[in-house]
C-alpha cells in the first residue's frame, strides 16, 4: 500500500464480506471482498486487466462512503489495526464495543471491480488509477 495508508486501517467483516477502509487526510481507500455469487459477472465499465483477468473499471465517481451499519455489525466487532515499518499488527477486537463508523462524502474517484478465484474484489478510492492497478494486482483474497 502506498506509504500514506501506513497509519492502518478500520477492518469489518460479516457474514461472507470483509472490508477494509484506509484513510490519510482527504485520501481514501475501500477494499470489499466477498464470495462470488454463481455465474456473477463485473458491472458495467471500462475494460482493465488485472494479472491477466478481466476487470471494470469506473472512474469519475462521487458519492458519500458509509462504513456498514451496526445491525450487520453485532455478531462480528471490529478490529482496529496498526502497521509499523515491519508488519500489521492488531491492536484490539472487542466484539462488545460499538464502533465509530466512517461517513465521507467523495469526489473524482474509481472504482475498480474484479474477480481472484471465487472472491469478488472492489477497490473504491480517489488514489490515481496506476495506483489502484498496482494494489489490485498485490491483493490476496481474505481467509
Amino acid at each position: 500500500l502506498p506509504a500514506v495508508f501506513s497509519g492502518g486501517a478500520t477492518f469489518i467483516a460479516f457474514g461472507d464480506i470483509s472490508e477494509m477502509l484506509y484513510q490519510a487526510g482527504d485520501q481514501f481507500l475501500v477494499i470489499t471482498q466477498q464470495v462470488a455469487k454463481n455465474g456473477e459477472t463485473l458491472p458495467q465499465g471500462d475494460t482493465a486487466t488485472i494479472n491477466g483477468q478481466p476487470a471494470a473499471l469506473n472512474t469519475g465517481l462521487s458519492g458519500r462512503y458509509e462504513q456498514s451499519s451496526l445491525g450487520e455489525l453485532e455478531a462480528s466487532g471490529v478490529i482496529t489495526a496498526g502497521e509499523d515499518s515491519q508488519s500489521g499488527t492488531v491492536e484490539g477486537i472487542d466484539p462488545n464495543v460499538a464502533p465509530a463508523l466512517a461517513a465521507f462524502d467523495y469526489t473524482d474517484a474509481a472504482r475498480l471491480t474484479f474477480f481472484i478465484g471465487n472472491t469478488r474484489v472492489e477497490i473504491l478510492s480517489n488514489l490515481d488509477v496506476e495506483e489502484l492497478i498496482k494494489i489490485a494486482e498485490s491483493l490476496t483474497p481474505a481467509q
